[in-house]
């Protein structure tokens, strides 16, 4: 079994350049990204099963709310009440949103605005109807399968770079052994 000290981290780090690339592309070309952070802060981890190199991914939870959409029955506002700017999560999100997104300078101002997104978004649920405007793609869900499938061959690529690094230490790792065992003054070292 391979040893994760033994796989070539800049083979590693290049694949998760490439992920974090191909879907920091798609998520942009659907209109979605402000800061980028979502795709930006995503924490790789690497877990060794078997034989097997198993690479997560964890990210901001919005981010896997813009890859389902919300219907608008989940939608956490209720435009009878209106009420639930301090308290409110969503709402909270939203007056922010406005801020940075739509420039909105004034606290009351980004309410307004905070509230008439909450109001269409339990109208249509996410994404909006009128958000498709925002895309180049035509599309504004499923932007991580979408990234995966545009741009598979990219991956695999450097999928296959990790997996021939892998191969190589095994090899090297299977000669030195058995240099070792043939010629044991030679101490593993290549003649």
């Amino acid at each position: 079994m391979i040893e994760s000290k033994e796989i070539a981290n800049p083979k590693l780090e290049n694949l998760k350049k490439v992920i974090s690339k191909v879907l920091l592309e798609e998520f942009t070309a659907q209109g979605h990204t402000m800061t980028g952070a979502v795709v930006k802060d995503i924490e790789y981890q690497k877990e060794y099963k078997g034989k097997s190199l198993i690479l997560t991914g964890k990210m901001y939870p919005y981010g896997m709310i813009v890859q389902v959409g919300v219907t608008s029955d989940k939608i956490p506002y209720d435009p009878t009440r209106r009420t639930g700017a301090g308290t409110s999560k969503y709402i909270q999100a939203l007056i922010q949103y406005a801020k940075q997104r739509m420039g909105a300078r004034s606290e009351q101002s980004a309410k307004s605005i905070a509230f008439a997104i909450a109001r269409t978004h339990k109208k249509d649920g996410m994404p909006t109807k009128g958000s498709y405007k925002f895309s180049k793609t035509g599309k504004r869900k499923d932007w991580i399968m979408e990234a995966m499938a545009k741009k598979e061959d990219e991956i695999t690529e450097a999928v296959r770079e990790v997996a021939f690094e892998a191969i190589s230490v095994t090899f090297d790792l299977i000669i030195t052994k058995y240099q070792r065992e043939l010629n044991p003054e030679s101490n593993g070292t290549h003649n």
